[in-house]
């Protein structure tokens, strides 16, 4: 005959209760939203969570796995969004940028600047900018937004009362990378692609950059007055008067 022994218990029920270490990571990262790499691993996290305590009753956290698990796809989400919607056009504004200089189209680069930097730079001063970047770098095969630069470089604030903002990227080429910062006046846009104009283009590092352009201190190449022709604005000659006591046509007889 089997007796029932009170003392008895699965070894699940003698467990000690506790909380998903996994549970409680995919909640905090799932909080953390704003940052790329803790929205994935929020969901990852919080789908092993609830997976590896399934059928354990003393591991507890399924609540902060599964809000662990929806903060994430939220986080992706907004990512997502802001990738789209943000960082893809300021990247095709690079490329607007960076590509005719980078294939010697001079007019094409002018045509994306303000009229004022437009006419304080040079067709050799903005062959050179570009040259500089390939001699660093090597001709350039991506081109990134870099969020993270703001809070690393404390130039990157645009000037109080100014409408120029700053707009920092990496280029990364076959010798390495290169900073450039590019600074767009949000008061003008172009009449074609109707981005914003660009007030000056800096290059080097977010913190120092090494070149410009417009060259600092340039002034706009001032433009030659018309040249008059003296003959032909010269007021036409007076013409005398017949003389007032002139020969009578009647004779006498």
């Amino acid at each position: 005959m089997t007796h029932f022994d009170p003392t008895y218990a699965p070894e699940e029920m003698n467990a000690t209760s506790r909380t998903s270490v996994l549970a409680v990571l995919s909640f905090i990262c799932g909080l953390i939203c704003c940052v790329p790499v803790t929205s994935i691993p929020a969901v990852i996290m919080g789908v092993l969570a609830l997976g590896l305590s399934a059928g354990k009753p003393h591991v507890r956290g399924k609540g902060l796995a599964i809000a662990g698990i929806v903060l994430g796809l939220i986080g992706v989400l907004l990512q997502a969004g802001v990738w789209f919607g943000i960082v893809t056009p300021l990247n095709r504004l690079s490329l607007a940028v960076l590509q005719p200089g980078l294939s010697g189209d001079v007019i094409g680069v002018r045509a994306n600047f303000t009229t004022a930097a437009d006419a304080s730079m040079t067709d050799d001063e903005i062959t050179a900018f570009f040259s500089g970047i390939v001699a660093q770098i090597g001709a350039p095969t991506s081109s990134s937004f870099s969020i993270s630069a703001y809070g690393q470089a404390p130039n990157l604030q645009p000037p109080p009362g100014t409408t120029v903002v700053p707009l920092p990227y990496t280029l990364v080429g076959p010798n390495g990378s290169m900073s450039v910062i590019i600074w767009i006046d949000t008061n003008q846009s172009s009449s074609v692609s109707g981005m914003p104009l660009i007030d000056h283009v800096q290059a080097g590092s977010f913190t120092a950059p090494t070149m410009e352009l417009p060259a600092p201190g340039s002034a706009p190449t001032p433009v030659a007055a018309p040249t008059v022709d003296p003959a032909r604005t010269a007021p036409p000659a007076e013409v005398a008067p017949p003389p007032s006591g002139g020969s009578s046509s009647d004779g006498d007889g």
